[in-house]
């Protein structure tokens, strides 16, 4: 049996981690560079909201690295943010088929869901090569 598979998923983990960082790194430039209408909404007008700023991005960081590292509970966390991802963009997918609206591309949140899933397919096709913790 070759390596070869191994190789693969420990890149396609890897890619994983680094683009969850990419991720990160465009929250903090978009938070500093337009605090009040940036990408992801984020005013600042409170200490509260900071807080939550920095605590979501220091989550993220922390899963990115693992990623990197080929940690199990970063591929699982990451599985998980994408299946509840994927619940919501069917969730809104249905709400528009039923009550349809001329113009509106609500069947499109199906095809999101499905990338969304990506990330825990690759969780179960390859979690020989991912630890949980750092091999002694």
């Amino acid at each position: 049996m070759s390596s070869e598979p191994y190789s693969t998923a420990r890149a396609l983990w890897r890619t994983a981690g680094v683009i969850v960082l990419c991720f990160a790194l465009l929250a903090v430039t978009s938070a500093l560079l337009a605090p009040r209408n940036g990408l992801f909404g984020v005013r600042f007008s409170s200490s509260h909201e900071v807080a939550r700023f920095t605590a979501n991005l220091v989550g993220i960081v922390i899963v990115g690295v693992g990623l990197l590292l080929l940690r199990g509970w970063a591929a699982v966390i990451l599985s998980l943010a994408g299946i509840y991802g994927a619940f919501l963009c069917i969730r809104q997918a249905v709400n528009g088929i039923n009550h349809p609206v001329p113009g509106q591309w609500d069947w499109v949140g199906f095809i999101f869901a499905l990338l969304s899933l990506v990330p825990a397919v690759l969780t179960a096709c390859s979690w020989k090569t991912l630890v949980w913790w750092k091999k002694a």
